[in-house]
């Protein structure tokens, strides 16, 4: 591939989806004030908060794009700089997203495992050891200005630990909410259908998450003189912001769902109940309404004299 393609291609490629992500995210936050306006204030403030980092995001990727493609337009030499909308303005806002979102399922986590503290510090520390990679990360390529620098130099492993620690975290709430969500399962008879939906979301956005961080570190080691890390890392907040709002609005689906669900087995219970007095009143009816039958007994006593007794006396 030319270097156009594996630079401006990809960056503009990278730039496009993650403002399509964006518009995603934006529609799931009207939708979940629609849906859940008596929501705790933590709650509606943590969704505000991803929601305006979010769009501050999609502002500096499209100031990056027109850092490219109009200021610097035809410059192929500066496409080795580093824009400071993404380094260091897109990594804190990523980390910041991230972080709130690894909160919210680590809250979820502690209260699904009964304030168990052994299953959610652990994970909490990995959440805090990805937040301070990556503002190492930050601090390291930002004076180093060049993408090229930053790769010639031994300082080039931290990029990666804070994307690993993301996936690792990533992968650890995964593994922590299945095996809870099972658990429950177990406990729940009414609630299996809802509980396996949920078990199937938490794989699938934990997956997605882990991998599009997981592409980002290859490319820079596989690649690292082109723009295709940079494309694959501009989507991470996006992913991650669309996996929190989808987490609370699928609560509407799952909640009618499981109303649902039950209400169909009162329906039954009740039903059976029904059926069981209607037969009970049906026999009471039936013999309430057999007709009384008059019994006339006629009782005749005869009585025989014997005239040789009588004159005995």
């Amino acid at each position: 591939m030319s270097l156009i393609t594996n630079t401006y291609g990809a960056l503009l490629m990278g730039c496009l989806t993650a403002t399509f992500l964006s518009g995603m995210n934006s529609l799931q936050t009207i939708l979940y004030f629609r849906l859940f306006p008596k929501d705790s204030r933590t709650v509606k403030a943590s969704v505000s908060a991803v929601w305006a980092l979010d769009i501050t995001h999609t502002g500096l990727v499209w100031a990056t794009l027109w850092r490219y493609f109009i200021v610097n337009i035809g410059q192929i030499p500066k496409i080795d700089i580093m824009p400071p909308e993404i380094i260091p303005g897109a990594i804190i806002v990523t980390t910041i997203v991230t972080f709130i979102v690894h909160i919210f399922y680590i809250q979820r986590i502690f209260r699904l495992s009964y304030r168990n503290y052994w299953i959610s510090i652990p994970i909490l520390f990995l959440a805090l050891g990805r937040v301070g990679g990556a503002m190492t990360t930050a601090g390291v390529m930002y004076p180093a200005g060049r993408f090229s620098v930053f790769a010639a130099s031994r300082s080039e492993w931290v990029l990666s630990v804070g994307l690993v620690l993301a996936a690792v975290t990533d992968v650890a709430i995964m593994v922590a909410m299945f095996a809870l969500l099972k658990l429950n399962r177990e406990k729940s008879i009414s609630l299996d259908n809802v509980i396996d939906k949920l078990i199937r979301y938490t794989l699938e956005m934990g997956t997605v998450t882990a991998l599009a961080v997981l592409a980002s570190v290859i490319a820079w080691f596989a690649l690292p003189h082109t723009l295709i890390f940079l494309g694959c890392y501009v989507c991470v907040e996006k992913l991650y912001a669309i996996s929190f709002m989808g987490s609370l609005i699928t609560r509407h689906h799952h909640l009618r769902q499981g109303n649902d669900s039950q209400n169909s087995q009162v329906w039954k219970t009740s039903r059976g109940a029904h059926l069981v007095n209607m037969n009970q009143d049906s026999s009471v009816q039936m013999k309430s309404e057999l007709p009384l039958q008059d019994i006339q007994v006629d009782v005749s006593q005869s009585i025989q004299y014997d005239d040789k007794a009588s004159s005995r006396f």
